[in-house]
């Protein structure tokens, strides 16, 4: 295999990479599964040896193909933009025994035949969303081990960003941008998706102008939408306005300047309350609000200065004010990557001023990804008690779900079986979980296979074991 590769190559579509992908604030797991699918694309399959030689279907000028695509999605703002999927689970002791729905999981499909499988919403309740490959919308509300049908509002992005705050209320926006005037909507359900209503909003259209907007709801009256407007050659911004409904959706009141979207610059959830914006601005600055996105403050972070961009994957709150940040610190010079160690920082003022607290653990037999982070796809289940995804060593290495119980000083890894290849992680709870990795897909020869099939798996037991989706 690795005689194969190029690694010249690798090197030069690394170095495009880090000078065209700035860090965006959308969840982490969608960032870094972007990365990630650039990474495959460089490096021989990771997984299982199975009989057939084995290499990347994106090697060589595929590889740049597959590359632009992805970078492509993702510049449009098609790739799961912004839903936090679901508020933080609460406080909750490790789980001890193994699950008791894992015999009855209905069994999944070979690779060959399974159908692609991403994740879309997650909600309390054992409640989630998943998109599947010809099938539309699923939902489940048992955690994963069945699936029905779900209505799909008429919303015009490819991957809607759904927020669902419960198993019955759910949102996603929508922008329509028509000759004289762009529809913003913002359609709402009370009945788990069986129906949809819509609240609409109106904006001048003007040429070489386009339209953004994503929607957060805290629970199910309160909820806030961003807008902005852009030009879409230089994606300069000309207003970013926050709008804010106490009824559910059903009408929209301004409430003055909100932080700015972009192609790369969305809203994240770490609860249902606590969010961060990553700036445009040089040097970076980390945008945050601990109330459901009614007030933002903005504050650098220590030591940010022009050559790096901070990379933030968590916020929470302590107290009135009192703010903890996960972050990575990124070098936005070509050539010379060598990220920084992960930092938790603290602010007292609500996020104007941080400290630095301390460097996060390493974990053994690791790696960096592209964006130099050691953990991704953070999600917390307790104050201190962090469970996330490792970027394996090498190709044969499988990703690894880790686990921290003091705020990221140390980890250990969770010895999960199941999946190999892991790109992103959302928790109900302390048991179950739900994860998108990649299935090996082979051509019919099986001469060549890749791991480009995207699926899903949940789990019952603490992530010990996973059970992919059967589609």
């Amino acid at each position: 295999m690795k005689e194969e590769f190029d690694r010249a190559f690798e090197d030069q579509v690394r170095a495009e990479l880090r000078t065209s992908i700035v860090p965006p604030a959308t969840p982490f797991y969608v960032r870094d599964r972007v990365e990630r699918m650039a990474t495959r694309a460089l490096e021989p399959v990771k997984g299982p040896l199975l009989p057939a030689t084995f290499r990347s279907r994106f090697s060589g000028a595929g590889g740049v193909a597959a590359i632009v695509a992805i970078v492509a999605i993702i510049g449009v703002g098609l790739a799961w933009r912004g839903s936090g999927l679901g508020p933080a689970a609460p406080a909750v002791s490790l789980p001890t025994l193994p699950g008791t729905p894992g015999p009855s999981f209905p069994p999944a499909p070979d690779a060959a035949s399974a159908r692609a499988v991403v994740m879309s919403a997650l909600a309390p309740g054992l409640t989630g969303v998943i998109s599947v490959d010809g099938l539309g919308y699923r939902i489940t509300h048992d955690g994963g081990v069945t699936w029905s049908s779900m209505a799909a509002a008429p919303a015009t992005q490819t991957d809607p960003d759904f927020d669902f705050i419960d198993p019955t209320h759910g949102f996603v926006s929508s922008v329509v941008v028509g000759a004289a005037v762009t529809t913003v909507s913002v359609y709402r359900t009370t009945d788990g998706a069986r129906t949809w209503q819509a609240s609409q909003l109106s904006l001048p259209s003007e040429a070489g102008w386009q339209v953004d907007a994503v929607s957060h709801f805290s629970d199910a009256s309160h909820g806030i939408l961003l807008v902005t407007r852009f030009q879409s050659d230089s994606l300069k911004t000309e207003e970013c306005t926050l709008y804010a409904s106490d009824d559910g959706g059903a009408t929209w009141a301004g409430k003055g300047a909100g932080p700015c979207l972009g192609a790369f610059i969305w809203p994240t959830w770490s609860s249902a309350l606590a969010g961060y914006v990553t700036s445009a601005q040089d040097p970076s600055q980390v945008i945050v609000t601990a109330d459901g996105g009614r007030t933002w403050i903005s504050g650098p972070l220590p030591d940010v200065s022009s050559g790096w961009r901070a990379a933030p994957q968590l916020v929470l709150v302590d107290g009135a004010g009192r703010l903890r940040l996960l972050a990575s610190m990124t070098p936005t010079t070509t050539g010379a990557y060598t990220p920084r160690t992960a930092e938790v920082y603290a602010s007292s003022d609500g996020g104007v001023k941080w400290t630095k607290q301390y460097a996060v653990g390493t974990i053994p037999d690791s790696a960096t990804n592209l964006l130099g982070l050691s953990v991704y796809s953070v999600s917390v289940l307790g104050p201190d008690y962090w469970i996330a995804l490792q970027q394996g060593s090498g190709p044969e290495k499988a990703d690894m779900l880790v686990r921290t119980l003091d705020a990221g000083r140390t980890w250990s890894v969770v010895p999960s079986t199941g999946f190999t290849t892991a790109d992103g992680m959302v928790w109900w709870d302390a048991r179950h979980g739900m994860l998108e990795g990649m299935l090996m897909v082979c051509d019919p020869s099986g001469s060549q296979c890749g791991a480009d099939h995207p699926t899903v798996y949940v789990t019952d037991d603490g992530g010990l074991t996973w059970h992919q989706v059967p589609f």
